[in-house]
């Protein structure tokens, strides 16, 4: 049952009301610039700590105003759609801008592709369409996945997996997109035996049971926790991502960085990044 809030205004400051905001004028939106920092502060230090990439969803909040008080303690900012990322790119310059969007528009895509630093696709046929001219340009690609699994009761219009959204891929579709394209995942099984050769011809080293596993995720064993974040950072800096995992989600001593590779990558963009683990591991931190 819905039910009317109470409290008198202003009761979080104890119902006085600040001389100043007699002179605003109204309508308007106060922001705490304090309360803003600070809370990207915590966020900031979630991604020193964890390895994770914090990024402003600006459909939530884009006043760019106070970019410049967020950009410090952020990787950067996600986007719906051309404008959105424009924005970012513009508004919070030398940050990642992350891009989804249910459909692309291709009399955009040109565009979008000046100021989009990784996009995520929502269909296969969507990601059979740009994805190509995305990684030509450079970009970092992902499909979005429909997992069919509702974790929401009572509100299913809200629920990106209810039954009949077109929000992400299903099982099916992939399945069915798989088919017309047979030769897809062979490929990527394909490069995952290629990178895991290179990996261990440049002394990386690499879990024993992934030598010869078809996952597309092979781990390298960098052990040490705070080892394991700086060489993460550093291949970062270089060019590459790759996913720090720390205790407790590995044993204590086991840090690792897990990488992953999609069938759109190519042997020669493969031996790119695999130079940059290896100067970074194997020569800088010897």
């Amino acid at each position: 049952m819905l039910q009317r809030d109470a409290r008198p205004p202003f009761a979080a400051i104890g119902g006085a009301v600040p001389p100043e905001f007699a002179a605003l004028p109204t309508p308007c939106y106060l922001l705490d610039e304090a309360a803003l920092t600070c809370n990207a502060e915590i966020l900031g230090n979630l991604s020193r700590r964890t390895g994770c990439r914090v990024l402003l969803a600006q459909k939530a909040f884009s006043n760019y105003d106070l970019y410049p008080l967020l950009a410090p303690h952020l990787a950067g900012t996600e986007a719906s759609g051309l404008f959105e990322a424009r924005l970012g790119a513009e508004e919070m310059p030398s940050k990642e801008v992350h891009v989804f969007c249910a459909a692309y528009r291709a009399d955009e895509m040109e565009e979008l592709l000046q100021y989009a630093d990784h996009i995520v696709f929502n269909s296969p046929a969507q990601l059979a369409k740009f994805g190509p001219a995305a990684k030509a340009a450079g970009k970092s690609v992902g499909l979005r996945i429909n997992p069919e699994c509702s974790t929401q009761d009572g509100h299913a219009i809200y629920d990106p997996c209810a039954p009949g959204s077109r929000l992400g891929t299903t099982r099916a579709q992939w399945d069915a997109a798989v088919a017309a394209h047979p030769e897809l995942p062979e490929r990527l099984r394909a490069l995952s035996l290629y990178a895991r050769r290179g990996m261990t011809d440049r002394g990386l080293k690499i879990r024993e049971s992934a030598l010869t596993a078809p996952t597309p995720i092979i781990p390298i064993y960098t052990y040490e926790t705070y080892h394991t974040l700086e060489v993460a950072r550093d291949i970062y800096d270089r060019g590459v991502y790759v996913n720090p995992t720390l205790p407790p989600a590995t044993p204590e001593g086991e840090a690792l960085l897990r990488t992953s590779y999609m069938a759109t990558h190519t042997e020669a963009l493969l031996d790119e990044a695999m130079d940059i683990m290896a100067d970074v591991l194997v020569k800088d931190h010897e």
